[in-house]
């Protein structure tokens, strides 16, 4: 039971730090047109949850913030 609560409480943490990485990216791209590692460190990601979340993070963007350039025509 308490084995279950960790993997939960780890699940919620992990989503929550994406979801932040992922607006703090959305954020940078919409002000700056870009947006490296460094950008994220500076706004106090850590390097360890950059490591670990980026890629999920940069997915939530494209799902989020569709790149106009990609977008299909009809």
């Amino acid at each position: 039971m308490i084995a279950a609560l960790r993997v939960i409480r780890s699940q919620n943490e992990t989503e929550h730090v994406v979801e932040r990485m992922a607006t703090a990216i959305a954020e940078r791209m919409d002000q700056k047109g870009e947006c490296s590692i460094m950008h994220l460190r500076d706004m106090g990601f850590s390097l360890d949850n950059i490591a670990r979340h980026w890629p999920q993070a940069c997915k939530l963007v494209e799902i989020k913030r569709p790149n106009p350039w990609q977008q299909s025509s009809r």
